[in-house]
């Protein structure tokens, strides 16, 4: 990952530091080059596996920062199946637990919330129930956040009401029971549990896993933290939002429920964008973007109103193109200021309504990602592929596994 104290370093077993132009067709290539493909995986796999002497759990890729636990587990759903896949274990999950393991594996191992990974360590020790009362005091004495938005994102979360209709399809049923009597494990999931080894074996490295990745890469008492990469979905969760908006974020929301605005900017767009979601948003400063709301807004516009009265917190995230995948750069909150209404060309060579206005960080962009953002052309168009702005900022989920992201893929080029 392309961490904003250390850009143009690959993080590894090693470091390796390269010039300009190395950089460039780094990032020219990494477009079209699967390397979380099954084939790469699998050597992977190997690879740790002569060197521990057993089969790798998921832990050991973390521990020994191969591979991101978070791909691999990714590449059939849960860790267990790709074991399967690989031939080395023959016992496959029944569909319940593939659709747990595959819950917590998508949703928690990235650490990027250790909220629900401390919850379930708890749960999974002491195989006994808690209230609410006794999640704050769990969350408090480890030092993240536990006011009454957090507890009740908590809630939707295992409760998959958070979840797009896609997801709780995929995820199948809840694996906590959650109400005002206390927080448990239903008793299908504690039943798999007690009754499969492989099934509790595997819950537990996601669990230990996931918090492992959660120390090492972000700080427990923020939500979220200026220089690491985010989703849109990432955000719709850490913000507490009321459900997974992904699908109709696009550019910006203004989440009334959560009293939140994030915004999302690609800063070298495709060509193959339309003129109409084409905007010229730049960096004046490292502590300034100059900024278009989406086409036919005005002034007038609720949204727009919000967003210039600094009604609402302001949140921005940036990425350099659409080959990054679907996760963005906190940057850090802004206010705006200097609204102007002014037109954009539209399709067709018509002339849209839009309002451009400064967006002033609360601290500058690192230089390093300042200059990793803004300097070089956009990846050439055969590199980029077909994919248009409006597919990534949809979260769309294949643009992530078609693409990795930033130098993160250099040591596997080389």
């Amino acid at each position: 990952m392309i961490e904003a104290q250390d850009v143009g370093a690959v993080s590894g077993l090693s470091s390796i530091n390269f010039d300009a132009i190395a950089k460039e067709r780094i990032f020219k290539s990494i477009a079209t080059t699967r390397l979380d493909s099954l084939k790469n995986l699998k050597q992977s796999f190997r690879d740790l596996h002569t060197r521990l002497g057993r089969p790798p759990q998921l832990i050991d890729y973390a521990r020994f920062d191969v591979v991101d636990p978070v791909v691999i587990a990714g590449a059939r759903g849960n860790y267990w199946n790709l074991l399967n896949s690989f031939k080395v274990v023959d016992e496959v999950p029944t569909p319940a637990e593939d659709k747990a393991l595959t819950f917590i594996s998508s949703e928690f191992l990235n650490g990027k919330r250790p909220h629900e990974l401390l919850l379930l360590q708890h749960l999974l020790n002491t195989r006994s129930s808690t209230s609410e009362s006794g999640l704050r005091r769990l969350l408090e004495s480890a030092g993240a956040g536990a006011d009454e938005a957090t507890i009740a994102s908590l809630a939707r979360v295992f409760n998959l009401e958070f979840f797009t209709e896609g997801d709780q399809k995929k995820y199948g049923s809840p694996i906590l029971e959650w109400s005002q009597e206390g927080i448990s494990f239903t008793s299908e999931f504690a039943r798999s549990l007690d009754e499969s080894q492989m099934f509790s074996d595997h819950v537990m490295d996601v669990v230990d896993t996931g918090l492992f990745l959660s120390r090492h890469r972000y700080q427990w008492d923020k939500q979220l933290e200026v220089g690491k990469k985010y989703s849109r979905k990432d955000v719709c969760r850490l913000l507490n939002w009321k459900s997974d908006q992904k699908g109709t974020m696009y550019g910006y929301k203004v989440d009334v429920y959560s009293n939140s605005c994030p915004i999302f900017v690609t800063y070298h767009k495709d060509n193959e964008v339309s003129a109409s979601t084409s905007y010229e948003d730049s960096f004046l400063s490292e502590n300034t973007l100059r900024w278009f709301t989406r086409s036919k807004r005005t002034l007038l516009s609720k949204e727009v109103r919000a967003i210039v009265g600094n009604h609402v917190p302001l949140y921005l995230f940036a990425k350099k193109d659409d080959a990054e995948g679907t996760d963005f750069y906190y940057l850090g909150q802004a206010v705006s200021s200097k609204p102007v209404q002014t037109k954009m060309p539209g399709d067709g060579g018509k002339s849209l309504d839009v309002v451009t206005m400064d967006l002033s960080l609360d601290t500058p962009i690192e230089l390093a990602l300042y200059d990793y953002l803004t300097t070089g052309p956009a990846l050439s168009d055969n590199a980029q592929g077909s994919e248009s702005k409006t597919d990534a900022e949809a979260g769309d989920p294949k643009a992530q596994s078609r693409r990795p992201s930033g130098v993160e893929a250099a040591a596997t080029l080389f």
